[in-house]
C-alpha cells in the first residue's frame, strides 16, 4: 500500500514537471495546447477514463477560447485609450503640422510677389519696383471636417485682413462656408493670383466684387463634373460692416460635361455662369463694393465716379465663363455685364449698363497640363524641376496671350457722373507674356501690355490715348 502511494506521488510529480516543460516550449513547437497534451498523457497513463478525458477536453477548449477573447478585448481597449502620439512635421509646400491620425493639421503658408512696372510710352507715372503682395496665412483642418483660413496681406505699403473663414465639410457635395472670402463671381478673380496666367488680371476684373463677408453653400458633384456656389453677403468691401439692411445674393456654377469621357480633346472643357444681385443705398461710391475707380494693368485710372454720386437702387452682375484645357494648351474666356440702377448726381437719376470680357490662350512649351479642381485651375507642378547643370531639368515654360476690353455706359460721361475731360468709357487691351516655373514654389513672369483708350485720359495733368509697358514678377509661394 505504501509502495503504490509512493508510485502515485511519483507519477503525479513527473506529469507536473512535464507539463511545466511543455508550457515553456515555443509556440511554434507546440502542435496542441498545453492542457490538451496534459490530458492526453493522463489518458495514456490510464489515470483518467476516456469519458472523463472528453469532458475535460471540452472544458479546456472552452476556457482557452474565453481566454483568447478576453486578451483580444484587452488589446483593443488599450489601443483605443493610447495617446495619438507625436505630430508629423513637413515642409514640402509650407510648414505643416499634422496629427498622427491625419484628422487635424495646421499649415503656415505665404506668398511674396515682387514686381517691376516699366512704362514704355511717354507715360507720366514713374517706373517702379514694388511689393505687390506679401501675405502670411494659417490654413488648417481640425477633426477632419472643419477647415479654416486666416490670411493677412502687407503688400504695397498696406496692411489688411484678406481671408478669415471656416468651412464645414462633412460631404463634398454640400459644404457650408462663413466669414470673409471671395464672392463667387468670375473665373479669373477666383483663380489664385499665385497661378493666374498673367501678372495682372484683365480689364473685366474691374467688375468683380472680390472679397466680402457672408455665408455660402457650395459643393463638388461627381468629382468636378459640377461645382456650385450660392451665398448671401453684405454687399460691400472686405473688413467692412454693412451700411443698410439689404444683402446681396451671389451664385456661380461650373460644369465639365465631357469629364467622364476618355477623350483628351473634350475632357477638359468647362463652362459656367455667375450672378450677383442686391439693393444698394449709399451716398458715396467709394464705400461700396462696386469699384468707383476702374484701372488698367498698369494701375492707371481710366474712369472714376464723382464723389457725390449716390445710389438708391439695384446693382446686378451677370457672367459667362469658358475654360478649355487640352493637354498643355488652355483657352479661357469670360463675358460680364454690370448694371447700376438709380444712381443720382446733381439731381439727376440714371441707370447704366456696362460690359467687359477677355479671351486668353496659354501653352506650356514643356508639356505640363493645368489641373482643375473645385471649379478652378490649380497649382502648376513642373515635370522636370530646374536643376543647375542637369540636362533637360529646366522647369516649366509657358507662353500666354490675351485680348481684353471694357465698355462702360457712355451716359456716365455724358451726364457728368464722371469727368468727361479726364476719363474714357472704353478701353481695348492686348497682353503677351512668358512664365517660367523653376519648381512648384517659384515663378518668374514677364508681360508686355498695350491699352488703347477710346478718348484721351488725363494722368497727372497729362493727356494720353495709349498705355503700354512691361510688367515683371518674381514670386515665391510656400
Amino acid at each position: 500500500m505504501k509502495g503504490k502511494r509512493c508510485h502515485g506521488w511519483l507519477s503525479g510529480g513527473v506529469l507536473f514537471f512535464f507539463g511545466l516543460f511543455l508550457w515553456g516550449l515555443p509556440q511554434g513547437v507546440q502542435a496542441k495546447s498545453v492542457n490538451e497534451q496534459i490530458l492526453e498523457i493522463l489518458l495514456n497513463s490510464k489515470m483518467v477514463t476516456p469519458e472523463k478525458y472528453q469532458e475535460l477536453k471540452k472544458q479546456a477548449e472552452a476556457e482557452d477560447a474565453e481566454l483568447q477573447r478576453l486578451r483580444a478585448l484587452e488589446k483593443k481597449v488599450k489601443e483605443e485609450k493610447a495617446p495619438a502620439g507625436n505630430a508629423k512635421v513637413d515642409f514640402k509646400k509650407g510648414f505643416t503640422l499634422e496629427s498622427e491620425d491625419g484628422e487635424s493639421k495646421l499649415k503656415l503658408s505665404g506668398r511674396l510677389h515682387a514686381d517691376y512696372r516699366w512704362f514704355l510710352n511717354d507715360h507720366p507715372s514713374n517706373d517702379t519696383f514694388l511689393i505687390r503682395r506679401a501675405r502670411i496665412a494659417a490654413i488648417g483642418t481640425f477633426y477632419k471636417h472643419y477647415d479654416f483660413s486666416v490670411e493677412y496681406d502687407m503688400g504695397e505699403g498696406n496692411a489688411r485682413l484678406n481671408d478669415a473663414f471656416m468651412n464645414i465639410r462633412y460631404w463634398p457635395e454640400a459644404q457650408l462656408m462663413f466669414g470673409q472670402y471671395k464672392v463667387p463671381f468670375s473665373l479669373e478673380e477666383l483663380h489664385s493670383d499665385n497661378w493666374i496666367d498673367f501678372v495682372e488680371r484683365s480689364l473685366s476684373d474691374n467688375f468683380a466684387p472680390s472679397r466680402d463677408i457672408g455665408i455660402m453653400l457650395h459643393g463638388n458633384i461627381s468629382k468636378d463634373f459640377l461645382y456650385y456656389q450660392l451665398g448671401v453677403f453684405n454687399g460691400r468691401k472686405l473688413n467692412t460692416s454693412d451700411v443698410d439692411d439689404q444683402k446681396d445674393v451671389a451664385g456661380r456654377i461650373t460644369i465639365a460635361p465631357f469629364s467622364k469621357m476618355d477623350n483628351k480633346f473634350l475632357k477638359g472643357f468647362h463652362i459656367g455662369g455667375a450672378f450677383t444681385s442686391g439693393s444698394e443705398h449709399t451716398t458715396n461710391p467709394s464705400t461700396d463694393w462696386w469699384r468707383s475707380q476702374f484701372k488698367t494693368d498698369g494701375q492707371t485710372t481710366f474712369l472714376q465716379f464723382n464723389d457725390t454720386v449716390a445710389q438708391d437702387g439695384t446693382r446686378n452682375r451677370l457672367g459667362a465663363e469658358l475654360a478649355w484645357l487640352i493637354g498643355p494648351v488652355s483657352l479661357k474666356s469670360e463675358y460680364m455685364t454690370l448694371q447700376l440702377n438709380d444712381l443720382t448726381f446733381n439731381k439727376q437719376k440714371a441707370s447704366f449698363d456696362n460690359t467687359a470680357g477677355y479671351v486668353s490662350l496659354g501653352w506650356f512649351l514643356t508639356g505640363e497640363e493645368e489641373p482643375w479642381r473645385n471649379g478652378l485651375p490649380q497649382q502648376i507642378t513642373p515635370k522636370k524641376p530646374f536643376k543647375l547643370g542637369k540636362a533637360g531639368y529646366c522647369g516649366a515654360f509657358q507662353l500666354v496671350g490675351r485680348y481684353e476690353w471694357i465698355e462702360m455706359d457712355p451716359d456716365i460721361l455724358k451726364l457728368g457722373f464722371a469727368d468727361p475731360k479726364r476719363y474714357t468709357d472704353k478701353v481695348t487691351g492686348y497682353t503677351l507674356g512668358l512664365n517660367w516655373y523653376p519648381n512648384d514654389l517659384l515663378r518668374f513672369m514677364v508681360n508686355y501690355y498695350y491699352n488703347k483708350f477710346d478718348d484721351n485720359i488725363t494722368v497727372s495733368g497729362k493727356k494720353i490715348d495709349v498705355e503700354q509697358g512691361i510688367l515683371t514678377r518674381f514670386e515665391i509661394v510656400w
